[in-house]
């Protein structure tokens, strides 16, 4: 995210700005996968609005489709995302004490939950722990996956909530300036 951490004192938005317009002279693209972002950008530096291209994210809907398994009444949290508020999912299952957790994630410790509500499995998209496969599980037995947000401008949790809604398992997110 080019604009998420825009500072707040006028020296270092002075110095962001002037390394920003560096970037959008030297190079030809800008991608953007979040709709915020992408009018940020526009807003911010509309000279270079040529450069600027805004492509909604997507999932293989082929792929991550139900097989109308019998849903095991677990709650899913899945990811490693440093926008996710992993302290949130973990003060949900507090709460929730009588509802059972899967929480697929690198970021959340067995030293982090003391609750029995929590089964944690090791997943990290770049290091290939779970196929594709075994999470289209996950989502196929959930009924309902959960992705609590920091906020912020750059989009977070796409993917995830997107393969849930295709795979029918509904999904509660948070509400951020980047949704």
């Amino acid at each position: 995210g080019l604009f998420a951490n825009l500072g707040t004192n006028s020296i270092q938005r002075f110095f962001q700005r002037r390394i920003l317009n560096l970037y959008f002279s030297a190079y030809d693209n800008f991608l953007f996968i979040g709709k915020s972002e992408y009018e940020l950008a526009l807003a911010y530096a509309d000279k270079y609005s040529n450069k600027f291209h805004y492509i909604p994210f997507c999932v293989d809907t082929n792929f991550w489709n139900s097989s109308n398994k019998k849903k095991d009444n677990d709650i899913l949290f899945i990811g490693n995302d440093g926008n996710r508020d992993f302290q949130k999912a973990v003060k949900i299952t507090k709460i929730l004490k009588n509802n059972n957790f899967i929480f697929v994630t690198n970021n959340i410790s067995e030293k982090d939950v003391s609750e029995a509500n929590v089964k944690l499995i090791a997943g990290h998209w770049n290091y290939n722990l779970l196929t594709d496969s075994q999470i289209r599980d996950f989502y196929d037995r959930s009924i309902l996956t959960i992705i609590p947000l920091k906020d912020s401008i750059q989009p977070s949790g796409q993917s995830v909530a997107l393969q849930s809604m295709s795979m029918g398992t509904p999904v509660l997110i948070t509400n951020t300036v980047g949704f």
